[in-house]
């Protein structure tokens, strides 16, 4: 039997107002627990559900397993495959008494979320534990003219910058920031009219472990309320849990400085997305088809469509195998942009725009990222970081599109 799980909450936020008291809550209740003097204790894994002993036992939240089984060194899913009640229990008990032993597990700490009694994360004890709170308070330093540090929290400066949104799980905050500065002109059969995105930043970190805290650029296309998550493609993305907390928010605040210096490159960017007109089989000889058919968290677009996008019998003679897969894909690309981005397609509201004549690659992005806006959070978030990568790709490698 598998191991029984909680799925973390998702929480929306659209002001420091709300933020903030949250950030603040999940800092007081989080805390961390060295892992082998439980065990020494005689800590076990227990009905497939907890981990602890007697009265003190623990559930797991589902990202918190994961990390668990991890870090004993097991693959997660060999885990859950267990048939017999019992059976994930031992196999992981197995693995901490073995580990303990050798002195493995010695530096090992769990992250526990009181507030729920859930084991949310596990990580050595030379892990940065840096909150969500002070994540707020040094970009707030980065970014704010007066680069001192806030006496309120509840009001923080972000200079020329905006709170659009924020997002937690798992105390796994994104916090998006936009701003003042618009983009875009949009022209066609109505003539010219503005087609504007604001342009920003995305910042996600983690209290649990397994993520680095990572920084990229943030889109808000106003005309379809569509966010894209692009890469920076700069190595200063990434800020690892390590060192201090003070040298840990020195190295966030020059990376959130670096970041803003190079923003100005995504303006040029949506221009030359905006300047590239789709076309399906550039599409395909790019090579792309993959991208798209797995760009929606949680789907495959190829399973979807293949049946639709086959050449008949017939259509083969005479081809050869390279040619009929070409032909296939960019059937098959035409036939998903068709259905998505239609008049009746979750995403057909830029395409059909009363001031658009052809569709360009931007348009195409923004196809996926407005079908993001009707996903479960954390699909959400992915679905726009798999966008983003595919546009940044697209500009990379614009050449192959012309």
């Amino acid at each position: 039997m598998a191991i029984t799980t909680q799925t973390p909450e998702y929480f929306y936020f659209q002001s420091l107002e709300e933020v903030v008291p949250f950030v603040n809550s999940e800092k007081e209740h989080i805390y961390r627990v060295s892992l082998s003097p439980l065990l020494t204790k005689g800590a076990a894994l227990s009905d497939d559900k907890y981990f602890g002993l007697g009265s003190t036992r623990m559930e797991f939240s589902s990202e918190g397993l994961e990390q668990f089984c991890w870090h004993l060194k097991t693959n997660p899913a060999f885990v859950q495959q267990a048939e017999r009640e019992g059976l994930a229990s031992d196999i992981l008990n197995d693995r901490l008494s073995v580990l303990n032993k050798e002195g493995l597990l010695k530096n090992s700490e769990l992250i526990i979320d009181g507030r729920e009694n859930q084991i949310i994360g596990v990580v050595s004890n030379r892990y940065c534990g840096f909150s969500n709170l002070s994540l707020l308070e040094t970009v707030s330093v980065a970014l704010s003219d007066k680069q001192v540090r806030q006496k309120s929290f509840l009001h923080l400066d972000f200079g020329k910058f905006e709170l659009k949104e924020a997002y937690s799980y798992n105390s796994r905050l994104f916090l998006r920031l936009i701003s003042t500065h618009k983009t875009g002109i949009i022209k066609g059969k109505g003539g010219e009219g503005e087609d504007i995105t604001y342009t920003g930043l995305q910042l996600s970190n983690s209290m649990a472990g397994g993520h680095a805290l990572k920084l990229s650029y943030y889109l808000y296309r106003l005309i379809c309320a569509n966010g894209l998550v692009v890469p920076t493609g700069s190595q200063a993305d990434r800020v690892v849990h390590i060192g201090t907390a003070k040298s840990f928010s020195h190295r966030l605040e020059k990376a959130v400085s670096n970041i803003v210096g190079t923003l100005k490159t995504t303006h040029s960017m949506i221009k030359r997305l905006y300047g590239i007109e789709f076309v399906s089989l550039q599409a395909v000889k790019a090579g792309i088809t993959d991208d798209i058919c797995n760009l929606i968290s949680g789907r495959d677009l190829r399973k979807e469509f293949e049946d639709m996008a086959k050449l008949k019998d017939w259509e083969k003679e005479g081809m050869t195998t390279d040619e009929i897969k070409q032909d296939e894909d960019q059937l098959l690309i035409e036939k998903v942009m068709k259905h998505l981005g239609g008049k009746g397609g979750k995403g057909g509201k830029v395409i059909h725009s009363f001031w658009r004549d052809n569709a360009s690659m931007f348009d195409i992005i923004n196809i996926f990222t407005e079908i993001a806006n009707s996903l479960p959070y954390r699909e959400m978030l992915e679905t726009q970081e798999n966008a983003g990568r595919l546009a940044d790709f697209i500009d990379k490698n614009r050449k192959k599109f012309a």
